[in-house]
């Protein structure tokens, strides 16, 4: 028996599957919930097999084939799908530094910054409002363009 989510709208697999394919195979409790997935719902698809929990409220199908920019995926939809990816890690997503960083670099716009945010551990946070013509789309993420990733590692001495 299927466990409809609160508004008793039949679970759609399909618009689920079709939201993680853009995000490399990872969604949100509240894409799911809004694809008529209850979080019961989600819990017996976790100990199915079927999914795995990629951090809080983010899910993975088990079958979806693993990407590149996996990594960048979930932290990104930790920030709301609000942040970019930056910095450091930008400077790898663009091969322009042969390091791997500890962390993932992500920019919040300008507003998140008197936010109280739990951090997860292996995500670093700036705060800047980025120009739509100073972010790429890699895969699934959006990046800072290579010119803008420049400035802002050699503001911030990276």
């Amino acid at each position: 028996m299927l466990l409809a989510a609160r508004n008793d709208r039949k679970p759609n697999l399909d618009q689920l599957f079709g939201i993680a394919v853009g995000q490399a195979g990872y969604f949100t409790a509240a894409q799911a919930k809004a694809a008529g997935y209850s979080l019961q719902l989600l819990q017996h698809h976790l100990r199915s097999g079927s999914l795995e929990r990629a951090g809080r409220g983010i899910f993975r199908f088990v079958r979806f084939p693993a990407t590149d920019e996996a990594n960048f995926v979930v932290p990104w939809l930790w920030s709301g799908r609000r942040g970019v990816v930056s910095h450091e890690s930008a400077l790898q997503v663009h091969d322009l530094a042969d390091a791997l960083p500890a962390r993932v670099h992500l920019s919040l716009p300008m507003a998140d910054a008197r936010r109280r945010l739990q951090v997860p551990p292996n995500v670093a946070i700036a705060y800047a409002d980025i120009p739509p013509g100073e972010v790429v789309w890699h895969g699934a993420v959006p990046v800072t363009s290579p010119l803008r990733t420049v400035r802002d590692c050699l503001d911030a001495h990276c």
